[in-house]
């Protein structure tokens, strides 16, 4: 997942003209449409030979949890939002 988180914030710091900074604090105050919420599915680990007996990961719930987080990045919305952000050289927020 990091190359492609990290693909995603080279093109958004392109869309927004500097280097895109300072993305946690800013995810975590985004709309509803940054994200595709995630709420079927788990991150259990099955049983194999090499690695042993299986493990019970996390469901995946409504909203923020330990299997998906936030959910899926929508980048367009996720660009949009930061555009709008004063701390990372967007255009003011009233």
């Amino acid at each position: 997942m990091a190359p492609l988180y990290s693909g995603l914030f080279a093109l958004l710091g392109e869309e927004l003209g500097h280097p895109a900074t300072d993305i946690p604090q800013a995810l975590y105050d985004t709309p509803d449409d940054v994200f595709r919420d995630i709420t079927n599915g788990n991150n259990d680990t099955p049983p194999t030979q090499d690695y042993g007996p299986a493990v019970v990961g996390f469901q995946a719930t409504q909203g923020w949890d330990a299997c998906t987080g936030l959910g899926s990045i929508v980048g367009s919305s996720l660009a949009a939002h930061l555009a709008n952000k004063k701390e990372l050289g967007g255009a003011p927020t009233s």
